[in-house]
């Protein structure tokens, strides 16, 4: 089972409820949330990412998180969270050695 299809169903069934916030302030819909983990999706596909992949994640706690995270699922990727915290040495290192065939960054750890 892909777990993108539980963001589907929320989307479908639930589409204008808050799905992410930061703060007190909701970011993005259940409807938002889908499309913007089917458009990342389609990113990584066009970057030639398949189903069984490995993405890593080196990012934040933020919205954006959870939108690679989804987007991933949505693929069929698997996800290798990196904490944030760690030196990009350290990062890389986990790249390198979990078979990742790309990071998802923001800015602050590009």
């Amino acid at each position: 089972m892909n777990l993108a299809l539980w963001l589907q169903r929320s989307a479908r069934i639930h589409g204008q409820r808050p799905a992410l916030a930061l703060g007190l302030e909701a970011v993005l819909d259940y409807t938002g949330l889908g499309e913007a983990a089917a458009r990342c999706a389609g990113g990584l596909a066009a970057r030639g990412l398949a189903a069984g992949d490995r993405v890593a994640l080196f990012m934040d706690n933020a919205p954006d998180y959870l939108v690679g995270l989804w987007a991933c699922w949505w693929l069929g990727a698997v996800v290798v969270p990196i904490n944030a915290r760690l030196h990009g040495r350290e990062a890389g290192w986990i790249c390198g050695h979990s078979g990742a065939r790309l990071c998802l960054v923001d800015a602050r750890h590009a």
